[in-house]
């Protein structure tokens, strides 16, 4: 059913005949239609007789009626003769016919001037409004409605700007929205230097009105979004970034995410650093082809936020300013506000000369990797060299990366400044791999570079340094550092201590003031790097001990938190783990057993996980229950399925499973089943040894079967060979190879990279994982 259609109710009239077997009657549907419906289609069985069908339509006399004109860029031409995908702004005048017994308003992009009569059609009046300024015609707008006037404010003041009026429509008055519209059109103006510049804001709030649209002077809102005040806020920002000033189409980057920068200047939006994106773009392979329009707009949205904070909130101000005046009623492109950006920062001695804004942007939107900066303090001279380079976490590394470089401002906080909006940058890093700082603190003092993530960069430190940091930490002593910046300091360290650039006893002297931290915002991305050391360190002797320490650490949270109850759920903690198995076995002592089973996937990993081995049978027994082609159950077969492959700790287990997927029952598994099966063993050692096991044990019928699919052969020779970090691992590997050396087809690439990406693993364990366990041993002791 279209979603404008809504099911009101069903009145069934049954007259049945037990002599002949059959019944008759009628059935009277109930459907509210929010827009014209030619047509409307019912379901009938074809065995069932319809005589006759008839449809009445009654209109509801309390909605109120409107039709409206916006239209989108490009669009205008579906309205009126124009040329709609001009550059060029100009004045516009509009005239609309109104019949003189009529009593619906007539709401334009600019307020009424006068009633004219209508010399074609006496029935008629025309009614003139003011002529724009220079518009597009993508920004004219028009309302005719019933609907009435509920309220008006003026316009906050301007310097010597005469003010608008803010007409509010609807069918109640809401009072609170013309509010947030005074107020935020007030921080608006103050920000952007300049008036609005329209005489009436006209805000319409309208009964079924599929989505929010702005034109000049019109913002048009779902009655149903009338109390969404972070909307009315977007839609304000709209007026000026679309229709006062306008982009220039299919160029204009920061049009994007300019409204969710000013929602973070105002403070009505936390920033919340896209750690994510530091996971994707640190792989040793790269898909440079296509880069996702979100992590575009997001890293737009970080270099608005480094410059900012880089040339300080005063001249970033002024240069926005400046920007806004000199694009008044015109159209712009990202260079234009680069351009005024980097003059303010000239005038005010703040940027380096020797680079532009435009030639910084270019470098940070037009590189996928990113970099980080590593400080080497010399705490006698109060100096440091800073340096920069490509940051690849995964193995193997390569060196060919290491070319970019990036324009970085170096901003740093101390005991002494913990305060961000204080920070003023010290030096910029011009391309060059190296540059000296000087007029540091002294030996007793840590620094912080690139606080609350300001840029999009990590930071290492000298070793120094880092035991400064976690001292302090670890003391509580005032002040605090800040809560994103505590969040960094863990994701930084982690990160590169996974990469090798860092002892990992470094990234875990850092979580020992964990137990007194309250903040999720600290903790969310630290768990994220856990699961990622967590699993590279699964199958090796620190891992039991490594999450005995993570449980630790979760014990001092409350436990009422969601996220919390998660994680210790994930690290196997009894009371939690025996709760979630409730739900499993509730399903699994069920009379029933449906196969459209009510478990969470959370409960049905804990109890496959964490569960005997009869839990896990079973899990196996429904899983050969579903039906083929069955789309009502597919997803929760999918769901069991990848369950049953990347949940297991015991290799008993995932045997189960793949002595039913490739020698019981290998017909009712496609290809697709398969390589989903694989493609989760990655998830723990358990997956990728026993894995690795069985395709030996078993490689003349499985290579017979996939070799020549590519895509799961791969994978499958992927999965087998590349997760192993200790030498035994990779002389696993290296037999394998060894033993089917001209059988491995299009994976020969996938086996040569395992031995290459093994050797580096082997080094990491080398340096980490017997200082990781002997840490371990004395910290659980405490």
């Amino acid at each position: 059913m279209p979603s404008d259609l809504i099911m009101f109710g069903y009145h069934l009239y049954l007259h049945p005949n037990f002599e002949g077997s059959y019944f008759k009657g009628h059935v009277k549907i109930t459907i509210i239609a929010y827009n014209l419906s030619h047509d409307i289609t019912l379901h009938a069985s074809e065995n069932l007789d319809i005589s006759a069908a008839d449809i009445t339509v009654q209109t509801n006399t309390e909605l109120e009626w409107y039709a409206v004109i916006s239209v989108k860029p490009g669009t205008a031409r579906k309205v009126f003769p124009c040329l709609d995908d001009s550059y060029n702004k100009t004045s516009f005048s509009i005239s609309v016919a109104r019949r003189k017994s009529s009593d619906l308003n007539i709401i334009s992009s600019s307020a009424k001037v006068s009633t004219t009569e209508n010399k074609d059609d006496p029935d008629y009046v025309w009614e003139n409004f003011e002529e724009l300024p220079q518009i597009l015609p993508s920004s004219f707008g028009l309302v005719i409605t019933d609907l009435q006037k509920q309220d008006s404010r003026t316009a906050p003041d301007f310097e010597d700007s005469e003010p608008g009026v803010i007409n509010l429509y609807g069918q109640q008055n809401i009072n609170a929205l013309l509010n947030t519209v005074v107020q935020q059109l007030n921080f608006q103006q103050q920000y952007i230097g300049q008036s609005i510049r329209m005489t009436n804001i006209n805000i319409i709030i309208l009964p079924n009105f599929m989505s929010t649209r702005t034109a000049w002077g019109l913002i048009l809102i779902p009655e149903m979004d009338a109390g969404n005040k972070l909307q009315v806020i977007n839609e304000l920002l709209n007026l000026w970034f679309d229709h006062l000033i306008s982009p220039r189409p299919n160029v204009t980057s920061i049009r994007s995410v300019i409204n969710s920068f000013f929602l973070h200047q105002q403070g009505v939006v936390p920033w919340e650093p896209s750690y994510f994106m530091y996971y994707s773009c640190a792989t040793p392979e790269l898909d440079k082809t296509h880069i996702p329009t979100t992590e575009n707009m997001r890293k737009i949205e970080w270099l608005l936020r480094m410059l900012n904070y880089s040339l300080s909130e005063d001249t970033f101000s002024s240069g926005f300013k400046r920007f806004m005046l000199d694009r008044l009623y015109s159209i712009y492109s990202d260079e234009d506000l680069w351009y005024f950006l980097m003059k303010e920062g000239y005038l005010q001695e703040i940027l380096d000369e020797t680079f532009t804004i435009e030639e910084l942007a270019d470098i940070w939107l037009g590189t996928q990797r990113y970099p980080i900066v590593t400080v080497t303090r010399n705490y006698e001279d109060k100096k440091a060299i800073i340096s920069q380079h490509t940051f690849i976490k995964q193995r193997p590394h390569t060196s060919s990366e290491n070319e970019t470089l990036w324009i970085i401002p170096i901003m740093y906080l101390s005991p002494s400044n913990l305060d961000t909006s204080k920070m003023r940058t010290s030096a910029w890093m011009n391309n060059e791999k190296e540059v000296n700082i000087s007029g540091l603190p002294g030996s007793d003092d840590f620094i912080i570079v690139n606080p609350e993530e300001i840029g999009m960069f990590m930071v290492n430190y000298d070793p120094q340094n880092w035991n400064l940091l976690s001292d302090y930490l670890q003391s509580g002593t005032s002040p605090e550092i800040p809560a994103l910046t505590r969040a960094k300091l863990l994701h930084d360290a982690w990160n590169i201590g996974y990469s090798g650039e860092l002892d990992m006893t470094t990234a875990l002297d850092l979580t020992l003031f964990l137990p007194h931290e309250k903040n999720s915002a600290v903790w969310s991305p630290f768990l994220n790097l856990v699961d990622h050391i967590h699993r590279l360190i699964s199958g090796t002797s620190v891992e039991p001990k490594f999450v005995k320490y993570i449980l630790k650490l979760l014990s001092t949270q409350s436990q009422d938190e969601d996220w919390v109850y998660s994680n210790l759920c994930a690290y196997g903690y009894e009371p939690y783990v025996a709760k979630g198995r409730e739900s499993y076995n509730k399903w699994m002592n069920s009379n029933e057993k449906s196969l459209d089973y009510d478990v969470s996937v959370r409960d049905l990993c804990n109890a496959l996980k964490w569960g005997s081995y009869e839990e896990y049978e079973f899990g196996l027994q429904q899983l050969q229950k579903y039906p083929d082609n069955n789309a009502d159950l597919s997803e929760k077969r999918s769901f069991l399925l990848s369950a049953l492959a990347a949940c297991p700790l015991h290799a008993e287990k995932t045997n189960s499973l793949l002595k039913l997927v490739f020698q019981d029952e290998p017909h009712r598994f496609s290809r697709n089943d398969v390589y989903a099966v694989v493609s989760q063993f990655s998830n723990h050692a358990t997956g990728w040894t026993t894995w690795y096991d069985f395709l030996s044990d078993n490689w003349n019928p499985i290579s017979d079967r996939y070799k020549n699919d590519d895509l799961v052969w791969k994978e499958m020779i992927k999965l087998a060979t590349q997760h192993f970090i200790t030498q035994e691992g990779l002389d696993k590997v290296k037999a394998l190879h060894l033993a089917h050396e001209r059988d491995f087809g299009s994976a020969e690439s996938e086996i040569q990279a395992a031995e290459i990406k093994g050797m580096q693993e082997v080094k990491w364990s080398n340096k980490n994982l017997a200082a990781m366990e002997a840490w371990l041993d004395r910290n659980l002791q405490q």
